[in-house]
């Protein structure tokens, strides 16, 4: 297992690097914690929902780096998205 993380030290800079989705900046700090991971490989990329939007999933999806956000409150519910195919 491997885990990665960004400390928070306020409000700062969004960089998105050229050919990647802007998120808006809670979902480009999944993006930027993404890009280590090899695509096309099945790995499951888990984050809270406050993280998580629809362009997200997509670029998520596109990138081969199937995603999945955890459900606020006591829900156990898990939304999983698999690589999209060509």
């Amino acid at each position: 297992m491997r885990m990665s993380f960004e400390v928070y030290t306020g409000k700062g800079e969004n960089v998105v690097q050229e050919g990647e989705a802007d998120c808006g900046a809670s979902g480009n700090v999944v993006i930027r914690l993404a890009r280590s991971i090899q695509t096309g490989i099945n790995h499951k990329l888990f984050f809270d929902n406050y993280f998580t939007s629809p362009e997200l999933q997509i670029y998520l999806a596109k990138q081969g780096k199937g995603g999945g956000a955890l459900c606020a409150g006591n829900a156990v519910a898990l939304l999983v998205f698999g690589p999209v195919m060509p």
